[in-house]
């Protein structure tokens, strides 16, 4: 939102600057400027050592780069680059767009710098004041205590770099902060109707403390309640198998469809004996735990059940 020159230390401060972040993705029409900020670690690391070339665009729906949004500039390779800038969004008519930071010279991909940030320009169809009124029924209105409990829920969503900066947040003692980052969380999943995609999350949230509570652990921190709010969703299909001979009771579960996976399957099995602790044995979906032994790991209480046969049963269920 603002980069400015300061030598005193703040809780935006980097380097010489203080960088004061947008908290809401969704910008009103005639807004003049989107100024963007990110650092780039460990270049010098990387084999080349001519200056790196970092090109910033902005880009519509639909993936086409618009004109008159496009900058190029070259870095000397250092431990940190920072990196910022501005363009004048006065002229952008509604809809969805995303700031687009690449390089030419090294992948993106598994480095610490993000290729888009997705922002809406929106038509100013209320007044401030309405807008206000609809800002304070959602986050003003809560409890500070209750913003910070349900931060806690969210820490299933974010990989653990967010997960620390979350967690500090949740702890700050500036009210603002945890309030505008528990908003803009449930804008960055809504932009239009924030408050109704925290209202179905919070129903998810019940349903796996109360289904998913164990002796050792709250639903929500259970391998399937994690599961279910991290899909954000109960799955398709769910099939229980807790009196199989020679196995441990086990649960198979089945979602239809996840976006850019399409049908994915988990299994859940309960080893300790304590009643409800099933925990993630298996699973096809991307960046879930994949157990090539898991078969032999769900039978393992048999002590006769031996050989190429072992794990048929929930094998030939599983589909694998």
């Amino acid at each position: 939102d603002t980069i400015y020159p300061s030598n005193e230390a703040q809780e935006f401060s980097r380097g010489s600057s203080v960088v004061i972040p947008v908290v809401e993705p969704v910008l009103r029409k005639g807004r003049k400027n989107l100024i963007y900020y990110l650092e780039i670690y460990n270049t010098n690391q990387l084999r080349s050592k001519a200056p790196m070339k970092m090109n910033v665009s902005i880009i519509d729906a639909s993936g086409r780069k618009l004109s008159g949004y496009e900058k190029t500039m070259q870095r000397k390779r250092s431990t940190t680059i920072p990196l910022y800038g501005g363009f004048d969004i006065s002229a952008l008519v509604p809809g969805k767009y995303a700031l687009v930071v690449e390089s030419p010279d090294v992948v993106l991909k598994n480095t610490s710098i993000p290729q888009q940030k997705i922002f809406y320009i929106v038509e100013a169809l209320r007044s401030q004041a309405q807008e206000n009124a609809i800002y304070l029924r959602f986050v003003d209105t809560m409890k500070i205590s209750s913003i910070r409990s349900f931060l806690k829920y969210i820490f299933v969503q974010k990989n653990t770099d967010e997960v620390d900066m979350v967690d500090r947040i949740r702890l700050a003692t500036d009210s603002g902060l945890v309030r505008n980052t528990f908003y803009q969380f449930w804008q960055d999943r809504n932009p239009l109707h924030p408050e109704t995609a925290f209202k179905e999350y919070l129903e998810l949230i019940q349903y796996v403390q109360a289904s998913f509570k164990s002796q050792l652990l709250d639903g929500y921190k259970s391998d399937r309640g994690r599961t279910v709010l991290k899909y954000f969703r109960k799955p398709d299909f769910v099939s229980p198998y807790y009196d199989e001979p020679n196995a441990y009771p086990y649960e198979i579960w089945q979602y239809y469809s996840i976006p850019g996976q399409g049908s994915v399957k988990f299994i859940f099995y309960n080893p300790t004996g304590i009643e409800n602790d099933l925990i993630l044995l298996h699973s096809t979906a991307n960046a879930e735990l994949k157990n090539v032994g898991w078969k032999n790991m769900l039978y393992k209480r048999s002590a006769t059940r031996k050989g190429d046969n072992v794990g048929d049963d929930a094998e030939k269920r599983f589909g694998e």
